[in-house]
């Protein structure tokens, strides 16, 4: 159900480092990789307001992600940008093969976090994963759509 370390196959590609040069390697990449990746995200003052209302209001933020990261990465971009406080929990596709877009992430999520669909809300920005999929399984969805992000979108010729 998950997949595996890349470890072996930095082996592959370098065969005479050490074990222990081989998890050093895959440290100082990762930590190189989320460094980057921290530097290019800004949350957005909205969300993370929405984010701590209803924290406070006692609701369970899940963040669910079908990118690449698995989820112990995406948690250290969360921290990174000052919104640990508010997440309940991080799933991610990279993790499990349970995709948002094939529907698969929704019965994982379901008996991981034992939520009862009639009381989930989804928010999301791709109206295929993030709507239409939650909504087949019965959710109630939201789709977030920014102009800027989708003129930024169309400009690279995505969206």
């Amino acid at each position: 159900d998950t997949l595996p370390s890349p470890a072996p196959i930095l082996r592959r590609i370098f065969p005479d480092y050490s074990s222990a040069a081989i998890q050093n390697l895959l440290r100082e990449v990762t930590d190189y990789e989320l460094a980057i990746e921290s530097h290019m995200l800004v949350p957005r003052a909205a969300i993370r307001d929405f984010m701590a209302r209803m924290h406070q209001q006692g609701k369970r933020i899940i963040l669910v992600s079908d990118m690449y990261l698995p989820a112990t990465h995406i948690k250290r971009l969360i921290a990174a940008a000052g919104l640990e406080a508010f997440v309940d929990g991080v799933v991610s596709s990279a993790d499990t093969c349970h995709t948002k877009a094939s529907g698969a992430a929704w019965p994982l999520i379901r008996e991981r976090f034992k939520l009862d669909p009639a009381r989930w809300l989804h928010i999301g920005d791709n109206p295929i994963s993030d709507w239409l999929r939650p909504m087949e399984y019965g959710l109630r969805a939201a789709v977030l759509r920014d102009p800027a992000e989708m003129a930024r979108q169309a400009i690279i010729g995505r969206g």
